[in-house]
């Protein structure tokens, strides 16, 4: 007895060798296609560039540069860009590309980011959760399925130069070898990664140059951020050299995130803002005086009332602290001039190597951060100035420049990047690619997104914070625009709300407010859905316009033939992509589509909660016993609702036994 699945991808390859058989009669004219041969290779060919186009993509592979400052947050970048202090950024992204307004990140934290952009996943799916062992850092990321090695096995050429992921090399974790100072990941065919806590200094720092380990001194010209630029530029120009094979290339400087392991600067000793960055020697007094710290309605906030009760410890901002937050805000500034300076770096490399009009760069960075906003420094908190980055998108040749404001977040960068070099993820992505915006920037798109950080926290070792999971919509989420819902893991204080077309800095939370308790309601169940999500489940509970009935997936494993009679059948995957608990009825059978017979029957009652993803199977069945049947026949799935009989989900898989 042989098994065969009736697959659909018949069809598809039928559509295939019409295609190619249209394209050949085109070249029937003897003069012009000497020979079959021939004549179905120019059909082939001439199909190649009909998908190719219809991909969206040019006929060569685009190389693909992402430059992650670290730290930035939307606030100080805007303030650059309108003084005019990064040239560079304006003149090849900005002025070439598309902006991105409103660009999030998921969680606002460096390593959980970071796992985030390689995966596309969400941090509960990646199972990053803090900086640091034993939930965090680079020993529990699994490295072996990333954007690297899904676009190495796509015949790409990757490089990273600069900060990785928080504790590479520090040699700490006995039991891994992902953070020794050797260490190179799979997927990187160029590895040029800072290491250790040397990675928070911008001289002195060590980096792995492909498992050579270097040192750099305290010259102007080890200066970290404009080595990392001569390295990227190297890499650019090697990968010219071999000229076979498009590159991604991905940078990640330190700046403007402050050299966390150097000593507080002496007249901040002892406040939250007693630590900085240095700028470029070049750049040091070069920030226009007139440049201050912002002071919003939320700096120093006056009544933290409102806020959870483990946030009234924080004591009022003195005018000491808030010097020193300034002294902070503006060497973090005077940093990115030598960003900027990176970018026309990698930009007059490109052109030197005759790539610039087939390369894609996308600037970002992996999170945001607060100049004492609600008092506050750092980030990982739900609030915007922490989870709002910018995010620019200059497409090969460049384009007009445009803006984009749907809102985009970190999970779908690997996707998009993915897409656009033609590579598979390896993973289940909960983030989407935003190609289609590219084109499009009004049509469907997610109305919400989750921002979590789910272990807990301190700002600067002092504060100790609770985990929350929130939720933040967009102004075209139907119900409930432009809110912030905020669950916190603290008896004390478990939520907070706020109404951000009414209160844009966010000083009053509503989460008491009658008037907007079904808004409340509404998101919570939401964010329990997105808590427990999954690829497709994530984006139909983010965006209104996909189905939002619970799923039932149904695949054939295999034929256990000892005793004549055994099919291993797996519900590779069970789903709610809904808000709300769902109360079902699951039947699994197979059945004979000539005679309608039933074969087997398998039920079971289940409560799938919000968001609901996973695999359910296998579950082992009888076809029919002692006999030997042939055929086509099918498997079933369905859910049905418990209590109104419903159908909600049916899913056929039909099989043949020869």
């Amino acid at each position: 007895m042989k098994l065969r699945s009736v697959a659909p991808w018949r069809k598809h390859l039928t559509a295939v060798w019409t295609a190619a058989w249209e394209q050949m009669l085109k070249f029937k004219n003897k003069a012009r296609c000497a020979g079959v041969i021939v004549c179905i290779f120019a059909a082939f060919s001439s199909l190649y560039g009909i998908l190719a186009f219809a991909r969206g993509i040019a006929s060569v592979s685009p190389n693909i540069v992402v430059i992650m400052a670290d730290d930035l947050d939307l606030g100080s970048f805007n303030k650059m860009i309108a003084e005019s202090l990064m040239p560079n950024t304006v003149a090849h992204l900005i002025d070439q590309g598309i902006t991105f307004t409103n660009a999030f990140v998921s969680t606002s934290l460096c390593c959980p980011s970071r796992a985030t952009f390689l995966t596309g996943q969400y941090t509960h799916n990646h199972g990053v959760l803090s900086n640091n062992p034993p939930d965090g850092g680079v020993v529990f990321f699994e490295d072996s399925s990333t954007l690297a090695t899904w676009l190495q096995e796509a015949g790409y050429r990757t490089g990273f130069v600069g900060k990785y992921l928080n504790g590479y090399g520090t040699n700490l974790w006995p039991n891994s070898s992902k953070d020794d100072p050797g260490y190179v990941p799979p997927g990187w065919n160029d590895w040029q990664a800072l290491i250790g806590n040397s990675t928070y200094q911008v001289y002195g720092y060590w980096i792995n140059d492909n498992t050579t380990l270097i040192q750099h001194g305290s010259n102007e010209s080890d200066y970290q951020t404009d080595v990392l630029a001569r390295r990227a530029a190297d890499f650019i120009a090697e990968s010219e050299a071999v000229d076979a094979q498009p590159f991604f290339l991905y940078v990640s400087p330190l700046a403007p995130h402050i050299e966390s392991i150097l000593p507080e600067t002496p007249d901040c000793e002892g406040t939250l803002w007693g630590k900085t960055i240095r700028p470029a020697p070049r750049h040091v007094g070069t920030l226009p005086p007139d440049i201050v710290l912002p002071k919003p309605i939320s700096f120093n906030e006056a009544d933290l009332s409102d806020k959870p009760s483990f946030l009234h410890n924080l004591s009022p901002m003195d005018p000491r602290a808030i010097n020193c937050a300034e002294t902070q805000y503006r060497d973090r500034l005077g940093s990115l001039r030598a960003v900027d300076d990176m970018i026309g770096t990698i930009f007059d490399a490109l052109a030197a190597s005759g790539e610039l009009d087939n390369s894609i760069v996308i600037f970002t960075s992996d999170n945001g951060y607060f100049h004492g906003e609600h008092r506050l420094v750092g980030k990982v908190f739900a609030y915007e100035e922490a989870i709002r980055v910018p995010l620019l998108f200059r497409p090969a040749a460049g384009t007009a420049p445009s803006i984009v404001d749907r809102f985009v977040i970190n999970n779908d960068l690997a996707p998009t990047i993915a897409e656009l070099a033609g590579a598979t993820p390896g993973v289940v992505v909960d983030g989407r690619t935003f190609v289609p915006l590219l084109d499009d920037p009004s049509g469907p798109w997610r109305s919400r997104f989750l921002v979590s950080h789910l272990r807990p926290f301190s700002i600067l070792g002092e504060l100790p914070i609770p985990p929350f999971s929130a939720v933040r919509t967009s102004p075209e989420d139907p119900e409930t625009p432009n809110k912030l819902f905020v669950a916190w893991q603290d008896e004390l204080d478990p939520i907070e709300f706020y109404d951000l077309t009414n209160d844009l800095y966010q000083v009053e939370s509503a989460h008491d407010d009658p008037f907007y308790e079904a808004e409340r309601q509404r998101l919570d169940n939401f964010r329990i859905g997105l808590l427990n999500c999954a690829g497709e489940t994530c984006w139909a509970l983010e965006d209104d316009s996909l189905a939002k009935n619970p799923l039932c997936d149904i695949e054939l494993n295999q034929v256990v033939y000892t005793n004549r009679d055994k099919i291993i059948a797996d519900v590779a995957r069970l789903a709610n992509p809904t808000p709300d608990p769902a109360n079902v009825d699951l039947r699994v059978w197979f059945e004979d589509p000539s005679q309608g017979n039933e074969l087997v029957v398998k039920e079971k009652v289940l409560n799938l909660l919000p968001g609901f993803n996973q695999d359910f199977g296998p579950w082992t069945v009888r076809i029919v016993k002692g006999s030997d049947p042939v055929g086509v026949f099918e498997l079933k799935c369905r859910l049905q609702d418990s209590v109104s009989g419903e159908t909600l989900n049916l899913d056929v898989n039909p099989f043949e036994i020869q």
